[in-house]
């Protein structure tokens, strides 16, 4: 009975050393699955981070201004958002330009043929006129900017008006002292 007390105790012992081996293995085995995963995660991320810096070039976006590491997901759509959005506007307003000279260059065009010239004087009118409203506004603007700059200055001139008395005792004071220095 002893023995087989003792068959029984070795073959506990030897199947718990078994068993606490399989379990360190496993560990073991899940730590460096867990290592390999986070390397993965890593580079996927930084790969991740590469395609939004390229997608971000070819939109357009200036990335000195932008922290584009550690950026979520939502911004990032959020600053492509953005970036498409002023590159439409500024295409919209580009056309607007380009049709509003287009229009202009039409009207010379037409205006330069015989039957347009009056037309041409028309508007050379209109022209003269609104550049001789904004000249006089201008003027009188300018008018008005240098009476307020007048009145100032009266105001100063008056102010030290009552302190000339004192200047110029000052100065007979000082130039004294420096004839005298100098005299010496």
């Amino acid at each position: 009975i002893k023995q087989s007390r003792k068959a029984e105790s070795e073959r506990r012992r030897k199947e718990l050393e078994r068993s606490k081996k399989e379990a360190e293995e496993e560990r073991r085995e899940l730590q460096r699955q867990k290592r390999e995963a986070d390397q993965l995660a890593a580079l996927e991320e930084e790969k991740r981070q590469f395609e939004l810096k390229q997608r971000l070039i070819q939109e357009g976006v200036d990335l000195s201004q932008h922290k584009v590491v550690g950026m979520s997901m939502e911004d990032q759509q959020k600053l492509i958002e953005e970036t498409r959005k002023k590159i439409v506007q500024e295409s919209i307003e580009s056309d607007k330009k380009i049709e509003a000279t287009a229009k202009r260059l039409d009207t010379i065009v037409r205006a330069l043929r015989e039957k347009e010239i009056p037309k041409l004087k028309v508007l050379y009118k209109e022209k003269l006129k609104q550049d001789e409203a904004d000249h006089h506004k201008t003027w009188q603007d300018f008018i008005e900017k240098s009476k307020v700059e007048h009145e100032s200055a009266i105001k100063a001139k008056h102010e030290y008006s009552r302190m000339q008395s004192s200047r110029d005792d000052f100065e007979k004071s000082l130039l004294g002292r420096w004839t005298e220095a100098y005299e010496k």
